[in-house]
């Protein structure tokens, strides 16, 4: 998804601490086990080589790039919490 919305259209888009960014890159994640995942989806689990691995419905994700609007990299705590 993030691929298929990237340029020439707006990128993927999320929340971030009710802050509006833009998702530039992306990976799969190894999954791990999250007790009761539903409740945490959208949550930091861990840091991986300085990137936010964040809980997913079904597995995990790396955030590799993420920007505001305009066009500076976002800090991420391990506290923040993707809508």
């Amino acid at each position: 998804f993030v691929d298929s919305v990237g340029y020439p259209y707006d990128f993927a888009k999320t929340n971030l601490n009710n802050i509006l960014i833009k998702v530039l890159d992306v990976e799969i994640f190894k999954d791990v086990f999250v007790e009761n995942r539903t409740r945490h989806i959208g949550k930091i689990i861990f840091f991986s080589k300085g990137k936010p691995i964040i809980i997913c419905s079904k597995g995990l994700i790396k955030i590799n790039s993420l920007k505001d609007y305009k066009d500076q990299d976002v800090l991420v705590k391990l506290r923040s919490r993707f809508n």
